[in-house]
């Protein structure tokens, strides 16, 4: 099915961090809101309790470091 003809799947993801970008993301309420009704969130953890972390993404927000060495 080509993109155009379903929703976006979009995935967020932290690394070390301290969760506070995520608050700020849930702080914009409405805006939020209005695009959830665009997109479908299959990943969130703090948004979700039934994440599906295996699946095609199309958009993906990733906050925070990776803090350790190679």
């Amino acid at each position: 099915m080509p993109l155009s003809a379903r929703k976006p799947k979009l995935a967020v993801w932290k690394f070390s961090s301290c969760d506070g970008c995520q608050l700020s993301l849930l702080n914009c309420e409405d805006e939020l809101l209005r695009l959830a009704e665009s997109i479908n969130i299959v990943d969130w953890v703090m948004v979700k309790s039934d994440n599906d972390g295996n699946c095609r993404l199309d958009l993906a927000f990733v906050e925070g470091v990776v803090a350790t060495e190679l």
